[in-house]
């Protein structure tokens, strides 16, 4: 946007599209290409959400998983590691656009596939000692995966839900175990640890169409003074 802004203030100009000062112009520009942002943006994150959570959701059905009468974890349930490597697929598809785009679609995807399983693990009617241990397995594993990609709300989320879960007999014992099972988790995932382990920036113009007020004082330092041409992206120096 750094780049394509001031390219159509200029072409606005000069070709009197736009009537007004510079920054009655400006304004329009951000505006008009903030929600052409914001449709495309939401129209891509829509179309992955069920290609992320398709399979995910039958993992989590009781009929698929005895959650009231399964055996004590012995390691992460099968969804946990499918989740994330879709994820990174989804990333790779992105692997031409800038950091700070990727990184909000990723924030994104990742907010509505967690509301959905934070959401399926919170309704489970029937639930034991080793399926809430179970669930706490996999809840912790999400949070090793993804903390680098969830902002504070799901890490929040996450965190109600393992907090949420039937802890009246469990031991720190049991909690000792889950410790251990999920160092293995790490250990054995660790390819996947690092391709989704970095931390979002925290700049207003992470939200898909906003951050208009902070782009707009980027865009006065990218500014050029009066009487020099804009050059276009594709220009090569002489």
């Amino acid at each position: 946007m750094l780049v394509i802004i001031p390219i159509l203030l200029e072409t606005f100009k000069s070709h009197g599209y736009i009537k007004g000062s510079d920054d009655e112009i400006e304004n329009k520009s951000i505006e008009r290409y903030s929600g052409l942002e914001r449709s495309i943006f939401d129209k891509y994150v829509n179309s992955k959400e069920s290609f992320l959570f398709g399979d995910i959701e039958q993992f989590l059905q009781p009929r698929s998983f005895p959650w009231a009468e399964c055996n004590p974890p012995s390691s992460v349930n099968i969804y946990v590691q499918e989740l994330a490597l879709k994820l990174v697929m989804a990333q790779s598809e992105l692997h031409n656009i800038e950091a700070e785009l990727l990184r909000r679609i990723i924030g994104h995807l990742l907010e509505k596939v967690t509301h959905r399983v934070c959401g399926m693990i919170a309704g489970i009617e029937k639930i034991s000692k080793n399926g809430s241990l179970q669930a706490r397995l996999d809840l912790e594993s999400c949070l090793l995966l993804f903390r680098g990609n969830m902002n504070g709300k799901c890490r929040r989320l996450v965190q109600e839900t393992i907090d949420g879960l039937p802890s009246e007999d469990i031991t720190p014992e049991d909690l000792a175990e889950l410790a251990i099972l999920l160092e293995r988790f790490k250990t054995h995932n660790q390819i996947l640890v690092s391709c989704l382990d970095y931390s979002p920036k925290t700049d207003k113009s992470f939200s898909p169409g906003g951050g208009g007020d902070s782009l707009k004082k980027r865009l006065s330092l990218k500014r050029k003074p009066k009487g020099k041409t804009v050059r276009s992206p594709g220009a090569v120096n002489s």
